[in-house]
């Protein structure tokens, strides 16, 4: 192997030195062209990259802001997380924070502020369905 390399090293160098000062000097502003492209090329893929502060979560866009109503809930651990998302899902529910100590997640339930004896009302729905809920409870309207 190391006779390949010495091979191919030798090779170059004597096409090198066959060259005339003119054209040699035309393959070092080529070559010194190339180099400057190459640079140029990879600046520009890297300042297009977003910038994304560190991480970012595998679970999606973040929810942001405090408008809404929001109830605190922790799930059956036995339950699927295709049922899951489903339940979430097909109530307009949103998970904003969580897990939090006790498995408990902050949930959305509307993007508008309820009244409580709606509030009364979804929660009441969101008890009943103990297949899936565990524990749930009113929330502060501030995250």
């Amino acid at each position: 192997m190391h006779g390949v390399k010495a091979t191919i090293i030798d090779r170059l160098g004597n096409w090198l030195g066959g060259l005339a000062p003119r054209h040699l000097a035309y393959a070092g502003v080529a070559a010194v062209l190339a180099i400057a492209v190459q640079a140029a090329s990879i600046s520009s893929l890297l300042s297009n990259l977003p910038a994304t502060g560190g991480y970012q979560t595998a679970s999606g866009a973040q929810v942001t802001g405090a408008t809404g109503t929001f109830v605190l809930i922790a799930f059956q651990p036995a339950v699927p997380q295709s049922t899951l998302t489903a339940y979430l899902a097909g109530n307009g529910f949103v998970i904003v924070d969580g897990p939090k100590p006790g498995g408990l997640y902050r949930v959305r339930v509307s993007e508008t502020a309820l009244q409580q004896t709606d509030l009364d009302n979804v929660l009441a729905k969101i008890k009943a369905r103990n297949d899936i809920v565990s524990f749930a409870s009113t929330s502060g309207s501030t995250p």
